[in-house]
C-alpha cells in the first residue's frame, strides 16, 4: 500500500484522490479509512 501512495504518478494527489484511481483502474487494496491510517502512520 506503501509503494502505491508513494508512486511518481501519485505524489502530488490526495489519499482519497490515489484510493479512486487505483478503483477507477479495478484495483481496490483496501478501505479508504485504512489508507489514510497508514498514510498518517508513515508521515
Amino acid at each position: 500500500m506503501l509503494s502505491v501512495l508513494r508512486a511518481p504518478e501519485h505524489c502530488d494527489l490526495a489519499v482519497a484522490q490515489v484510493w479512486a484511481r487505483e478503483l477507477d483502474e479495478g484495483r481496490y487494496y483496501c478501505l479508504i479509512s485504512s489508507m489514510y491510517r497508514i498514510s498518517r502512520a508513515t508521515g
